[in-house]
């Protein structure tokens, strides 16, 4: 536990910035409907909104995980995509796909991985609740300052979740 709590803490002191879309109720998701087509669009359309920057004035360079054969097309796309947005300066000056054993790429799964733990508690979907996983989530949520399973202020950046709940089928 003090390994975990020691990550956290190095995140917090360091200038690095974590930033995530939870989305909650994925059987809700009807990608015929809302993304047309496969799950893929869904993922690369949710990316898209998870990089729209915060300050456009600064360059980023993006790191995305490797998720499938057609990645660089779709990374392209949705670099164009800025380009269009930002009259062809697009504050995103490099793309590239990297693969999960980078260390970086750890330390945002292991975000990610306490944040939806806490999102299925929440939701009821767990059994068996480890009280060790809860006692890390507790501490994250404290040096955050937000609950995990909830959208934090729109403008934070050191620690900035998204809550993404679509709606049910047939809601208007």
């Amino acid at each position: 536990m003090e390994f975990y709590k020691a990550l956290v803490d190095l995140f917090f002191d360091s200038s690095m910035e974590f930033k995530c879309i939870l989305v909650k109720y994925k059987d809700r998701l009807s990608h015929e409907e809302f993304n047309g087509g496969p799950h893929g669009n869904f993922y690369y359309k949710i990316t898209y909104y998870l990089l729209k920057p915060s300050n456009p004035d600064l360059k980023y360079k993006v790191y995305l995980d490797v998720i499938n054969t057609r990645g660089k097309e779709r990374l392209d796309k949705i670099q164009e995509s800025f380009k269009d947005l930002h009259n062809g300066e697009s504050p995103f000056i490099w793309f590239q796909h990297l693969h999960t054993e980078n260390l970086f790429f750890q330390l945002t799964d292991f975000f990610v991985g306490a944040i939806t733990y806490k999102a299925r508690v929440a939701e009821g979907n767990l059994k068996n609740v480890h009280p060790g996983k809860m006692e890390f989530i507790k501490y994250l949520e404290q040096k955050a300052g937000y609950i995990l399973d909830e959208s934090s202020e729109p403008w934070e950046t050191k620690f900035n979740i998204l809550d993404h709940q679509p709606k049910r089928h047939g809601d208007q």
